[in-house]
């Protein structure tokens, strides 16, 4: 589950999602491999390496999936921002049993 509202990008700006994974007891899993894809590339464009870039105005949901198998989804907003380029967002968990 993500943690907090959706997540807000200044179109033509860019940040790159936290992830962390864990097992059903809540310990952290290191070296899981994570694949990202968005619902609407026109509007949330998302990189192999979870780097979400705002393309047009809109809303679009980012899945985050931890070894092809367990996967959560983030919904993000794009519109216009403000001046300043810095987009800050927060951590999303994944439960990869």
């Amino acid at each position: 589950s993500a943690d907090g509202p959706a997540r807000r990008y200044p179109r033509a700006q860019n940040a790159t999602l936290a992830v962390t994974t864990y097992d059903v007891q809540g310990n952290v899993l290191t070296g899981r491999s994570l694949t990202y894809s968005s619902s609407d590339q026109t509007i949330a464009y998302v990189s192999p390496s979870g780097a979400v870039t705002g393309v047009a105005n809109g809303a679009a949901v980012i899945t985050v999936t931890a070894d092809g198998k367990k996967s959560t989804t983030v919904p993000v907003t794009v519109g216009a921002g403000p001046a300043n380029p810095t987009v800050s967002v927060a951590s999303v968990a994944v439960l990869a049993c």
